[in-house]
């Protein structure tokens, strides 16, 4: 029986390579088919940033956007995306950012990153006047390029205050067109 299956084994490994799919690979049921396309893409994105060849790539899929990959004494993770094409950029400093066109990839915006930074900004001294919302917008080089609060009952100086505290902030680079979010912010009240 064993015999058998080995034999099917490399028959399907065969037929798979001289139909030019890629790399065959065991199935989550157990049998021998061709690499899925995802992977293939990421190998082969990894293999050009690694500057190794594609057959000497290890891929390690972590989650539905997560692959490890190593490969000629290197490795990386990778953070890999669909958005007008499939496209990975490294999540470690073990892949230098200027290889292998990593500069042409799309770099999505990261809005929690931006709401984590819009946190940290210290603005509880400026004023009062209870809950409101503050309207940022980010330019695709991470900058502030408009801030303005859209919500609450706030004297001038308050929001002036809010404004100018917020304007400060930045975030990651993006690709595309400005990004826009809004937050909600918390004065006390007036006594």
């Amino acid at each position: 029986m064993r015999i058998l299956f080995v034999c099917v084994a490399c028959l399907g490994c065969t037929w798979s390579a001289r139909r030019g799919h890629a790399t065959p690979t065991v199935t989550s049921d157990g049998s021998i088919g061709p690499e899925p396309r995802r992977i293939a893409k990421v190998r082969a994105l990894a293999a050009e940033m690694l500057g190794c060849p594609r057959a000497k790539v290890d891929v390690g899929q972590i989650d539905a956007e997560t692959f490890n990959v190593g490969g000629c004494g290197k490795t990386a993770t990778l953070k890999c995306f669909k958005a007008k094409r499939f496209a990975c950029h490294a999540q470690d400093e073990s892949v230098p950012a200027a290889s292998a066109g990593v500069e042409d990839i799309d770099r999505p915006f990261d809005k929690e990153a931006a709401r984590r930074t819009l946190k940290s900004i210290s603005y509880a001294d400026c004023g009062t006047g209870g809950p409101g919302k503050i309207t940022v917008t980010f330019a695709p080089e991470g900058t502030c390029t408009a801030i303005r609060v859209s919500e609450g009952t706030y004297e001038d100086a308050t929001r002036t205050c809010i404004e100018s505290r917020f304007a400060k902030v930045s975030v990651p680079p993006f690709d595309g067109t400005p990004r826009t979010i809004r937050y909600a912010i918390d004065l006390p009240t007036a006594p």
